[in-house]
């Protein structure tokens, strides 16, 4: 299928606002390069499947948002697990923590749904921080990272039994965590 879309005006609107999100994920343990090889991946995937945007499920601005979150986010899984002492600063991230099915309707989403999710990232963040390992890199791993249990047994090397023992404890731990501070 041939793309429709004028690319040199796409990139002019919209390489800033990608940008920022790439780089508020990847921080500053990702490299010039590595965010403009991901801006590049993106448009080149509209490029050469224009197909796989569906206007009915948002605004091809929401696309290009989620596809370079969702890149980066892949970069930095893939980076986290070579290295798992290595620690981005979560908290830059909470800025962008919003997860592809939130991106679909942010631009319909009323301001103050937008600072409860953020506040709510950062309850998480900060429980996260307060287990001890491996707990904690195994929270990080499954709720921030989405990464599945085999990768993150294999990252750590541990069981995988033992991985899903510490992710059903990291659940009790969240849910308790949220539940005390809805109560508040």
């Amino acid at each position: 299928m041939k793309s429709n879309f004028d690319f040199e005006t796409l990139i002019d609107q919209h390489s800033r606002l990608l940008w920022s999100i790439s780089s508020g994920i990847l921080g500053e343990y990702a490299a010039k390069e590595v965010i403009e090889d991901i801006l590049s991946d993106v448009f080149a995937e509209l490029y050469q499947f224009p197909e796989h945007f569906d206007e009915k499920r948002g605004s091809l601005k929401t696309w290009l948002c989620m596809r370079t979150r969702s890149l980066s986010l892949d970069y930095l899984k893939k980076s986290y697990i070579k290295d798992v002492s290595w620690s981005p600063d979560e908290n830059a991230q909470v800025q962008n923590g919003f997860r592809e099915a939130d991106l679909i309707s942010l631009d319909n989403m009323d301001p103050l749904e937008i600072v409860i999710q953020h506040e709510m990232t950062e309850k998480i963040l900060d429980c996260i921080h307060q287990q001890e390992s491996p707990l904690q890199d195994i929270m990080r791993l499954r709720f921030l990272y989405e990464c599945k249990p085999v990768e993150i047994a294999d990252a750590l090397k541990l069981s995988v039994r033992l991985v899903y023992q510490f992710i059903r404890k990291g659940k009790k731990i969240l849910i308790k965590t949220l539940k005390e501070e809805h109560h508040e």
